[in-house]
């Protein structure tokens, strides 16, 4: 829940976010995302003709973000829906998801942790709607180095990654690392178990 966000912005009038609801006496301005490439609609407090304070931008295509802007851009607490379902509450910096952070995903998987510069980095953790838990750390968006896997009924497993860039919000994320990163055994490393000794 977003809660109430409230404007420090002197000189400007207060304006609060509670439940979705932006009251202010600013007006809409119809406004072209930068990076978005499509049209979206601002409600909120500007200064100098840009978003500025307490606002809720809208796309076209229904994305939506409630929370704080600062020159124009997303900084500060804020709350991102999108339309596939997805949602993000936390932090942001220069337009980019930056510091603590919960994004839910879609498909149910629950990202817990901090983003740097718009990707999961440092520690988090990684839930499935089963309730499996994933401990760990995340790099430039994947989980790597080792973690700690709890599924639901209790079960702990030790896990080491080197996830490459996932997109949790189009499959569900792995419980185990992938086969591939395994190593396979050479042949001239195997025994021969029949072998008696003699030659």
């Amino acid at each position: 829940m977003l809660g109430v966000l409230r404007s420090s912005v002197s000189g400007f009038s207060t304006s609060y976010l509670d439940g979705g609801n932006i009251r202010s006496s600013a007006s809409s301005i119809p406004i072209r995302e930068k990076g978005y490439g499509e049209e979206a609609v601002y409600y909120g407090i500007t200064l100098e003709g840009q978003r500025h304070g307490i606002g809720k931008l809208i796309w076209q295509n229904g994305d939506s973000y409630y929370g704080v802007f600062c020159n124009d851009k997303k900084e500060g607490f804020g709350f991102m829906a999108w339309v596939n379902g997805d949602s993000y509450q936390g932090y942001w910096k220069q337009d980019m998801r930056h510091g603590s952070a919960k994004h839910q995903y879609a498909n149910g998987a629950c990202f817990e942790g901090t983003y740097l510069h718009d990707k999961r980095q440092g520690p988090g953790t990684l839930t499935w709607p089963n309730g499996d838990k994933f401990y760990g750390t995340w790099k430039d968006n994947g989980r790597v180095g080792e973690g700690k896997l709890i599924l639901s009924d209790g079960t702990h497993v030790q896990q080491e990654w080197a996830e490459v860039s996932p997109n949790y919000s189009i499959s569900t994320p792995e419980r185990s690392p992938p086969t591939s990163s395994l190593k396979p055994i050479s042949e001239e490393l195997l025994i021969d178990l029949n072998f008696d000794g003699s030659s």
